[in-house]
């Protein structure tokens, strides 16, 4: 608190309406902040977590480089949403899809 409560008992109603509104922009302000960073961790907990994928599978690895992808099919790596992520699904059905064609 930046005002001291004794000044904030005794001041006029309109420091402390100013002190309440500024307090309140404050709040707003911090809590934005919040909301990029826990984005960005989201992100790169999302980018962590296909990495990881990618390295454990080397047979999904092989094939989504063999696809003929547009460039920017990959550009959610670099940032975007986490749920962009969840390529685990589509890839299971191309594995299927491989094996009957072997």
């Amino acid at each position: 608190m930046n005002m001291p409560f004794a000044y904030m008992m005794t001041c006029s109603e309109t420091s402390l309406g100013d002190f309440a509104a500024a307090t309140l922009n404050r709040l707003a302000e911090e809590k934005k902040a919040r909301r990029e960073i826990d984005d960005r961790i989201a992100e790169l907990e999302g980018t962590a977590q296909l990495v990881e994928w990618l390295r454990t599978r080397t047979h999904e690895r092989t094939l989504l480089l063999s696809m003929d992808f547009p460039q920017h099919a990959f550009k959610f790596i670099g940032g975007g949403s986490a749920e962009r992520l969840a390529i685990a699904g589509p890839l299971r059905g191309h594995r299927a899809d491989a094996a009957q064609q072997a």
